[in-house]
């Protein structure tokens, strides 16, 4: 599924949450980025919908802002991000990957998870430091 991805210009403000999980998941997102905030986390971390955000809050934008497009080429904190673009993202941030790029840095992110793997499976040999590097 798709991700979808939101540039929040509205600072303190929440896009995201429950419902909006709901419908997603009703749709078959994959999972929601965004470089502002998110609210009901404890009810959307329920769902196990993915969700990455700078943050949380109880205020939404409501009343204050609209959308003001979809499937269009965004910037979020200085890093564009366009339809068809690859999103990686876990609890230490959120990578964007250019769609033209995409299997190049499938194909060098796997070589190396199978390099730490084989790292990891030396060091629980008790390899030395010295021996790994």
């Amino acid at each position: 599924g798709d991700v979808i991805v939101v540039e929040n210009p509205m600072k303190g403000r929440a896009y995201f949450g429950d419902l909006n999980a709901h419908i997603a998941i009703t749709r078959g997102a994959a999972g929601f980025v965004t470089n502002g905030f998110t609210r009901d986390t404890v009810e959307v971390k329920c769902s196990n919908f993915p969700v990455y955000a700078a943050g949380s809050t109880c205020s939404d934008v409501r009343g204050v802002a609209t959308v003001e497009s979809t499937n269009q080429c965004i910037s979020l904190d200085g890093v564009s991000c366009c339809p068809g673009d690859l999103i990686f993202s876990d609890q230490e941030g959120t990578l964007i990957i250019p769609r033209r790029f995409g299997n190049i840095v499938i194909e060098e992110a796997l070589k190396r998870v199978f390099s730490e793997s084989s790292i990891r499976q030396d060091i629980l040999n008790g390899s030395s430091v010295s021996e790994i590097v």
